[in-house]
């Protein structure tokens, strides 16, 4: 049995378990967007915008002057919760995959290699020249130099995410709970606190003029 919609098109009725189910047409009206669940971004080799999009488990690259969006890595790769990326100076795409506890290379030609599983919840990456760095998203957290064997540059993160280099050539990162960003020396020493009563900070970055920008949650605009 099948009655009509209101386009004129059929749509059946098949009883289940003794009751009639009316199947009802779904018509889309607002187009998917292609980025979503996006988190960490950077500036590939070719000048194109890369995403990690945490929920979708796939990274894309835009071209930011036409828009245009492709998907690099598709969600059946070995990609499960792409958090954040970075590029080193050989062209290497390195990913931190958050709830897996895993760090990713991705090589020029698209081949994966697993860098470390020895990382609870991966999440800031940043590369100075081949060398990578990461930050775990617990209270506790540390800040890791990762590849030929971890070391560890600091300790005690608030939950860390993501950092940039600076300027002065120093690692910045913020800790979410207590609302501070600190820097620490590449070869390890003493963090030193750089900003305070940030508001739920979840990123930093530096302009090119060296300010210190900082991603606040604290509300639009932040």
């Amino acid at each position: 049995m099948s009655d009509r919609s209101a386009s004129g098109r059929p749509v059946s009725r098949q009883p289940v378990s003794g009751l009639p189910v009316r199947r009802r047409e779904v018509e889309r009206l607002v187009r998917a967007r292609p980025l979503w669940g996006s988190n960490g971004i950077a500036f590939g080799p070719d000048g194109r915008l890369y995403v990690a999009q945490f929920l979708a488990g796939q990274i894309s690259a835009v071209d930011v002057a036409t828009g245009d969006v492709e998907v690099v890595v598709p969600p059946d790769g070995p990609l499960h919760s792409p958090d954040d990326l970075a590029f080193d100076t050989d062209g290497a795409m390195y990913v931190t995959d958050l709830i897996s506890g895993r760090v990713w290379r991705r090589a020029p030609d698209g081949t994966f290699t697993l860098v470390t599983d020895q990382v609870t919840a991966p999440n800031g990456i940043a590369c100075v020249g081949t060398r990578v760095f990461v930050n775990e998203m617990i209270p506790g957290g540390r800040v890791l130099e990762v590849g030929d064997g971890s070391r560890v540059l600091a300790e005690g993160l608030a939950m860390g995410n993501a950092m940039q280099l600076g300027p002065d050539g120093r690692l910045y990162y913020p800790h979410m709970l207590t609302g501070e960003v600190f820097r620490v020396p590449l070869d390890g020493g003493a963090p030193e606190l750089v900003a305070a009563d940030v508001p739920d900070p979840v990123a930093v970055r530096f302009d090119r003029a060296g300010a210190l920008l900082v991603l606040s949650r604290a509300g639009p605009g932040s």
